[in-house]
């Protein structure tokens, strides 16, 4: 009598962590899809596809990237932004206003 009083109880147990927790991919997905959104509204590309790549293998039962997924990536890829450079100009050319340093001239023996 107490064992079946004892399995019911591990049982029910059982049932109750089963019902309320959730499985550990399940977090792991919604971090790489955090991690994801957050490197495509950077400009580090290669950071990108990189945690891309993380992301759609999480998303197969086997982890393997198919191509149709590397297509998706590179689609993702190219809409982020681009880090843009600013040339400023210079104000004051050192050589127009007579303050460069004249270069030596080679010394032939």
């Amino acid at each position: 009598m107490t064992t079946i009083i004892t399995v019911s109880i591990l049982l029910v147990v059982l049932f109750l962590l089963l019902a309320f927790t959730t499985p550990p991919g399940e977090n792991d997905l919604d971090r790489l899809t955090r991690e994801y959104d957050s490197a495509l509204a950077g400009v580090n590309k290669k950071e990108a596809l990189k945690v891309g790549r993380l992301y759609y293998s999480a998303l197969r039962k086997n982890k393997a990237l198919t191509l149709f997924d590397e297509m998706a990536i590179a689609n993702d890829l190219s809409t982020m932004r681009q880090e843009v450079y600013l040339i400023q100009p210079v104000d004051e050319d050192p050589v127009s206003q007579g303050t460069a340093e004249p270069i030596p001239a080679p010394v032939v023996n």
